[in-house]
């Protein structure tokens, strides 16, 4: 997954954006800490057991240089221009904090356009095994969270609020 995930983003590099890539290896028990010796360029950080997903995310965080943090799971492959996309929408408007992408599952229905929080404290995905291409779910708006499997967030932020 990690190796695909990588793969995607490599094919849609984006030539506007200056980008560090962090691999954080949370404990892997495959392959996955031999991939620094064949991407150079990669920032490489392995945790000696699963720390879980945040303690990850806080571990790459440390290391990163950028402006933005872009947190990106090792099961997703990307589409042409989604760091722009999520980049540009992010300085459109100094008030936003985080950008979320909306989620495709692997056979073509969405997981998610931004999620809703309803009044009993339940959550769920907005358009939730929905057409992707549904007109309700293309365009950017505020949501009640966005998916920490694609979540890009302005440093200054994440620095002050975690």
């Amino acid at each position: 997954m990690t190796i695909r995930c990588l793969q995607s983003l490599a094919e849609t590099w984006f030539e506007s954006l200056s980008v560090q890539i962090i691999l954080v290896d949370d404990g892997s028990t495959d392959r996955t800490s031999q991939l620094p010796a064949i991407l150079p360029g990669l920032d490489y950080v392995r945790n000696g057991n699963n720390l879980g997903f945040v303690r990850a995310c806080n571990r790459g965080a440390a290391i990163a240089r950028g402006q933005y943090l872009c947190f990106l799971n090792n099961d997703t492959t990307v589409t042409p221009a989604w760091l722009d996309h999520l980049v540009s929408t992010a300085e459109a408007d100094p008030h936003v904090g985080a950008v979320g992408s909306k989620l495709i599952y692997p056979d073509g229905r969405l997981q998610e356009a931004g999620n809703i929080i309803w009044r009993n404290a339940t959550g769920w995905n907005y358009g939730r095994l929905g057409k992707p291409k549904d007109s309700r779910y293309n365009y950017v708006r505020d949501v009640d969270y966005c998916s920490g499997a694609s979540l890009l967030v302005r440093r200054d932020l994440f620095e002050r609020i975690g």
